[in-house]
């Protein structure tokens, strides 16, 4: 097949070519726009990765602001450093939240025990009335 018949097919139709058949100027066009697809895939692929960059970079630099001002402050500039002391300071709140939980639930029982003895003591003045003891004897 010439090049002259080459001209007559629409871009459309291409596919139905040969690949010799293709004059190098098409060839040319075609890799040069991979090309440029593959350069447009990686910019967008690179806009994306800074996005997400960004994003942890500025929950890790909240993270600093919501440590304890008890934390040293040297420790609140490296991401490292914030991201360890982040993880340190949940462990704390967990343990002080189930020392918490364990002395709600103490409180608890001492409530019922209490109630249980108040109600216990009010028996006793009934019996004290009716029998009309006093404390001297």
């Amino acid at each position: 097949m010439s090049c002259s018949n080459v001209d007559n097919f629409s871009p459309s139709e291409a596919y139905l070519l040969p690949k010799e058949s293709i004059p190098p100027m098409k060839m040319m066009w075609t890799e040069e726009e991979k090309i440029k697809k593959e350069i447009k895939k990686r910019d967008k692929h690179n806009t994306i990765e800074q996005r997400r960059r960004e994003n942890i970079n500025n929950r890790i630099k909240e993270l600093g602001t919501l440590l304890p001002p008890t934390i040293h402050p040297k420790l609140k500039t490296c991401k490292g450093s914030i991201l360890k002391a982040s993880v340190d300071y949940i462990k704390e709140l967990q343990k002080s939240r189930e020392t918490l939980i364990e002395v709600e639930s103490n409180i608890k029982a001492m409530k019922a025990r209490n109630q249980k003895m108040l109600m216990k003591i009010f028996q006793l003045e009934l019996k004290i009335k009716l029998y009309k003891l006093t404390c001297d004897g």
